[in-house]
């Protein structure tokens, strides 16, 4: 499975250059004058990596590729074994398991989805299901600009940050990179034809030349310290980066080379190297920021990456920056990171044909559920009243893969609701912030999770569609067809609970009826909102699915923070109740007191 890429440049498979000199012109002509390299070592907690000091310089463990297992192999261990990936089941910080996707599969039947619907081929980054990268083709600098967004002035105002890794088109260092198994062909490489396979996760994948060849040049106006205003250079990624349609406008701000010690190199070269990389896997290795956009940038200077640099570094990263919108929802002017899949929308009596086009399932996010609810009215199931709340803790299953004992302690919580209507039941949980974007929409609260388009992930915009990022936390409202209440419900986990199926060891631990005087749908998804614009961090100890749980949990149902904690013990420990998070409008509060 390769890649779909559009390249003005080129048509059919891509052909890997074995000479840097054969790239393409483009990218040549971008690195025409070649920048001062900063070869001062990052700090480790630059890039939270453990640092190992040897000899009294700062080093890196580095990370090599089984490629029997496909499984990354840590260089932290100290035993003789060591345990892979492939024995343990793969979980996001949130708990959440990550399945291999077939992207095989997938690409065919988004072919075929695309021919039915009459619009062969998609346009990449147009729609959820199109795995097609963009590269060569910039937008104009004006329009970038203007999506982007100014210098954010704090940080919490910029936009999320994603690392990307730079591939080397040159073929015998991709060779040599396998050789020494930091490269795995099977996750990266169709080594028939050379393309990058689509969506990388949690760091895209792309190659050096490509990237280059789609930056656009943007200058903004800065305020320095002396009160001077002045034109900052900004380089922008445009295009669709590696297959993700929510990767289209990313600001570059630094690029870092990981190098092998000179102390130890030479042990690289030897032979026989490949069977000794359980213990060669333990070498040290330092990190070296060649651009930064403070530095190198600031002169004038375009982001490059030296032909000595490809043949010498192990791996290189590019830190680049999503617009600034990013920093409060999915899409620009329309804020707050919670989403509501309706899955089972109802055309109410007295009410005729208007809605008829919009009776499919459909996905409402941000400021818009409230917007929405508030425009369709008595049409809609906006003022559905809420009647019972509960509480379901689980565990996930892992299937043919056996639990890590952390894994035993990791428990995902979440709220059932029911309505007046008694159609259906709505399940709302916390969760990472596109990990369900970056999974295909694949949920286990529906039948068609094994499908090739889930329906949740059909309804989803090409915004959302982008790897999970592990320090924020987004909102999930699920209408669910297969339950109209919650005995009903307890059946559908109970048909997926096993090892090898979803839940293991599920708990119902609170049940109550709901007390507030406004609990209609449109006002829940209100306080929703409220509580995800005020603080979208995430955090495994304090700010998780069973804090949130807690959180919305007593307030539905006007309960005690004392009565109400987290579903285990060791996430009761730092737990601080934030109920009043739901009640308050997020843009009255200053920066600063967003914290809580």
């Amino acid at each position: 499975m390769t890649e779909s890429r559009v390249d003005e440049s080129s048509e059919g498979g891509r052909k890997v250059c074995a000479d840097s000199n054969k790239q393409d012109s483009s990218s040549d002509a971008s690195r025409n004058s070649m920048p001062s390299v900063d070869k001062t070592v990052i700090c480790a907690s630059d890039l939270n990596l453990d640092k190992v000091d040897i000899l009294g310089e700062e080093y890196f463990p580095m990370k090599c590729i089984n490629t029997e297992t496909d499984s990354v192999i840590s260089a932290t261990s100290t035993t003789g074994s060591t345990t892979t990936a492939s024995t343990l089941a793969t979980r996001l910080p949130d708990g959440s398991i990550i399945e291999p996707l077939n992207m095989d599969q997938l690409i065919c039947t988004e072919e075929l989805l695309e021919e039915e619907l009459g619009v062969y081929p998609v346009k990449p980054g147009s729609t959820s299901h199109c795995y097609k990268s963009l590269y060569g083709q910039p937008n104009l600098s004006k329009t970038v600009s203007d999506v982007i967004g100014p210098i954010p002035t704090t940080e919490r105002a910029a936009g999320l940050r994603y690392d990307a890794i730079l591939l080397p088109d040159e073929r015998p260092v991709q060779e040599r990179l396998i050789k020494r198994r930091l490269l795995n062909p099977k996750n990266f490489i169709d080594s028939e034809i050379g393309n990058i396979k689509p969506r990388r996760g949690p760091n895209p994948v792309v190659y050096i030349s490509d990237f280059m060849k789609s930056l656009v040049q943007i200058n903004s106006p800065f305020l320095t310290s002396n009160g001077d205003n002045i034109q900052h250079r900004r380089w922008v990624f445009s295009g669709v980066l590696n297959g993700w349609p929510g990767l289209q406008t990313l600001e570059v701000l630094s690029i870092t080379c990981r190098l092998v010690a000179d102390k130890v190199s030479f042990l690289f070269e030897r032979e026989g190297f490949s069977s000794l990389h359980h213990t060669l896997q333990k070498l040290p290795t330092r990190l070296v920021r060649i651009w930064s956009l403070d530095k190198q940038g600031a002169d004038g200077s375009p982001p490059y990456v030296s032909p000595e640099m490809i043949q010498k570094a192990i791996e290189i990263r590019v830190t680049m920056r999503a617009p600034n919108y990013t920093a409060k929802g999915y899409s620009i002017n329309n804020t707050g990171y919670v989403f509501w899949f309706e899955s089972q929308r109802r055309l109410k009596q007295g009410h005729k044909s208007d809605l008829e086009s919009h009776l499919e399932p459909r996905l409402l996010y941000g400021e818009d559920i409230i917007k929405t609810m508030e425009r369709e009215g008595e049409a809609g199931d906006g003022n559905a009243t809420c009647t019972k709340v509960h509480m379901l803790s689980h565990r996930y299953a892992t299937g043919d893969k056996r639990e890590h004992p952390k894994d035993k302690l990791t428990y995902h919580s979440v709220l059932i609701l029911e309505w007046s209507h008694g159609q259906y039941v709505t399940i709302v949980e916390s969760a990472l912030l596109n990990g369900l974007g970056g999974y295909a929409g694949k949920s286990n609260w529906y039948d068609d999770k094994l499908d090739d388009f889930p329906k949740l992930y059909e309804a989803m915009p090409p915004c959302m569609i982008q790897p999970w990022t592990t320090h924020m936390s987004e909102i999930r409202c699920f209408d669910l067809p297969h339950s109209r209440n919650i005995d009903e419900f307890k059946e559908y986990v109970k048909r997926y609970t096993g090892p090898k199926l979803r839940f293991i060891d599920p708990h119902w631990t609170h049940s109550n009826r709901v007390r507030l005087c406004y609990r209609t749908k449109m006002h829940i998804a209100r306080y929703l909102w409220n509580y995800i614009r005020r603080n979208p961090q995430y955090s495994e100890i304090n700010r998780n699915c069973q804090t949130f749980s807690a959180d919305l949990y007593g307030f539905l149902a006007g309960k005690s923070p004392q009565d109400i904690q987290p579903f285990h013990p060791l996430n009761r420990v730092d737990y601080k109740n934030r109920s009043h998070c739901f009640l308050y409008d997020p843009e009255m509060y200053t920066e600063s007191m967003t914290h809580v």
